[in-house]
């Protein structure tokens, strides 16, 4: 009898209690799911193509940044963690995210595609411009570098700087206090919106826009500005469909240039496409303004036919 009571006491001694794995083991199983789900976020970004989406893919309004890969190559393996790491980069910048999208596609898999477009080795990645000849991209392949080419891909339409308004703003910002002098300025800048063809009266017309709005607010219009300022760069970094953060984009430009000296003739400045026939109000009501916030190592090549030793 005693021997079989100290039997079971062993067995029970080595059968493991519920809920007592060790708290070490715990954060490691956290911090590998963590990850896991990071990856699988970055992975997700970046579009895996073939020959049935390509077409539409690089057609699109967008600046298409696509690596030709092939699953045994180990440079490829090398660029993947860097190509999604861009992609997320990208992804995370309104206005990026608005004119770049990251993809790739498996050359090995996808030959007629490959050799479509003369690709002699994997890793190859192409640029392909809104409607226009793809090239291919030849500098470093870090994320830095990357980000650093499509900086300069991310230049929302534009239009030339109303240098006329950029003073009527300045005046009227000036004018802080004195309403009299503000009315008429605003006045001014109505009559003069009235002058403008359709590709510069989106802006014309906001100009005029915030000056009511500016008017119409009991703090001062140096008030609003401030506080419009600080809004319109809030909702920028929500995620609001592509023809609105234009709209903010532009916005937040605007309203710069009353706060601001006023800037040369020739400087750029971004407009929204608007439809013929659209109102010619271009900015976020406070009621759908409200509702968004709530919302809210250098790789090398290897030849294309040869297998990975």
């Amino acid at each position: 009898m005693r021997v079989t009571y100290f039997v079971a006491f062993l067995l029970l001694a080595h059968v493991p209690k519920i809920g007592s794995t060790p708290v070490g083991k715990k954060a490691g199983i956290h911090k590998q799911n963590m990850r896991d789900q990071h990856r699988e976020v970055l992975t997700s970004l970046v579009v895996p193509l073939v020959e049935g989406n390509f077409s539409s893919f690089i057609n699109s309004e967008r600046h298409s940044l696509v690596e030709f890969y092939a699953p045994w190559c180990g440079h490829c393996k090398k660029l993947a963690p860097i190509w999604h790491e861009f992609a997320f980069q990208v992804s995370q910048d309104p206005l990026l995210s608005l004119n770049v999208q990251v993809g790739k596609i498996d050359g090995d898999s996808e030959k007629e595609l490959a050799e479509k477009y003369n690709i002699a080795s994997f890793p190859t990645i192409l640029h392909f411009p809104k409607r226009d000849r793809p090239s291919m991209y030849e500098a470093e392949r870090t994320v830095e570098a990357f980000m650093k080419y499509v900086a300069r891909l991310a230049k929302p339409p534009t239009m030339q700087r109303i240098y006329a308004f950029d003073l009527l703003a300045r005046e009227f910002y000036n004018a802080a206090g004195d309403t009299a002098k503000q009315e008429e300025v605003m006045g001014r800048a109505n009559r003069t919106a009235q002058h403008f063809g359709k590709s510069q009266k989106v802006a014309a017309e906001m100009y005029v826009k915030l000056m009511e709005r500016a008017l119409a607010k009991s703090g001062g219009a140096q008030s609003y500005f401030d506080e419009e300022a600080e809004r319109v760069e809030r909702l920028i970094l929500t995620k609001l469909p592509a023809e609105k953060t234009r709209e903010l984009l532009l916005r937040r430009a605007l309203v710069s240039s009353f706060m601001t000296e006023v800037a040369a003739p020739g400087i750029q400045m971004p407009v929204p496409q608007r439809a013929e026939g659209d109102e010619a109000e271009s900015d976020l009501d406070d009621e759908e303004a409200e509702r968004a916030e709530a919302g809210v190592e250098e790789g090398g090549q290897e030849p294309a036919a040869k297998d990975e030793l």
